[in-house]
């Protein structure tokens, strides 16, 4: 009888010990399974669509969303065939068009250019609480978060595609500089940096623009701010003692005056020939990473002084 207790006891421990090794088997299962889906998300967030590794704009610019009151309008395609993109917010007869990225590449850090694309969805982040503040002020607002999106995700270089666009009409083929290729103030430029082809509007991204800036252009006053990087400059058409540039003063107060009106095929100089209020609106130039300009908050103050200006409604016109 003791025997048979004594085997019963044997047996039972055994069967425990078979159990504890199972749930560690499982549990090391688990903890196997979770560090595969974590390496999995880590690869996700370093791969782009295609499973290849990300470039760089695309790591900056993870993460951001779509606004949700914006309509989404594509006004065209680029070189490359990407969907160039505008978001209108609000209804009324004054117009404001808010331009950002001409240049994939400024003159700071690669690929630079996707902070400007980041400060416009920072924006419309800002238009979407903004629905009442518009339709008071009578404003429609298009923001249009990169012209140049051939230039920041597959160029190289500040002083050719990158700056420029990759492909352009020109014979050469050759990718323009958006900002000096308008037909206000146009001459030809031929140095790598600046090339804009044999005639204005050498690319498809910059005809698709100008279409867009002239079917927009409000009834009431029409405003538009070009984003740029990094010469701290406030350059306007409507003068240094103009409404636009003593917006931008009260936020950037070392930002020094220019007129946008004598840019050789600028694109606020051909906006400012439509009759819009023009400005080709320059970042500080203490700027040296993504995480930089984050840390500076100059985001939020550029949209800071948007809504100033929207609040202001038709008011401070061109003097």
């Amino acid at each position: 009888m003791e025997f048979k207790r004594r085997a019963v006891y044997v047996r039972a421990r055994v069967h425990r010990r078979r159990r504890v090794r199972r749930r560690r088997r499982l549990l090391l299962l688990g903890i196997l399974v979770l560090v595969a889906a974590a390496a999995t998300l880590a690869a996700a967030e370093l791969a782009g669509e295609n499973g290849t590794e990300r470039t760089m704009p695309e790591r900056m610019l993870s993460g951001l969303t779509l606004p949700d009151t914006g309509a989404e309008l594509e006004y065209g395609r680029s070189g490359m065939g990407r969907p160039l993109n505008a978001y209108r917010f609000g209804s009324g007869e004054n117009t404001l068009l808010l331009t950002f990225a001409i240049h994939g590449y400024e003159d700071s850090f690669a690929a630079d250019g996707a902070v400007l694309v980041y400060t416009a969805y920072q924006l419309m982040a800002a238009l979407d609480q903004s629905a009442a503040l518009l339709e008071a002020s009578d404003w429609t607002v298009y923001v249009l978060p990169c012209l140049n999106p051939d230039g920041l995700y597959d160029g190289h270089t500040n002083d050719g595609p990158g700056r420029c666009t990759v492909v352009s009409l020109d014979a050469s083929g050759a990718g323009v500089d958006m900002n000096r290729c308008f037909p206000a103030g146009w001459k030809a430029m031929t140095g790598a940096r600046n090339f804009n082809g044999g005639a204005p509007l050498a690319c498809v991204e910059a005809v698709a623009l100008a279409r867009f800036a002239e079917e927009v252009q409000g009834t009431g006053r029409s405003v538009c701010i070009d984003a740029h990087g990094w010469y701290q400059q406030t350059i306007t058409s409507d003068g240094a003692d103009g409404s636009l540039f003593a917006l931008f003063h009260s936020r950037f107060p070392d930002n020094t005056w220019a007129d946008c009106r004598n840019g050789e095929g600028y694109f606020t100089a051909y906006t400012a020939e439509l009759g819009y209020d023009s400005c080709l609106f320059e970042f500080p130039g203490d700027v040296y990473s993504f995480e930089g300009f984050l840390e500076k908050g100059y985001a939020e103050r550029f949209t800071a002084c948007v809504l100033e200006l929207l609040a202001g409604g038709a008011q401070g016109e061109e003097r």
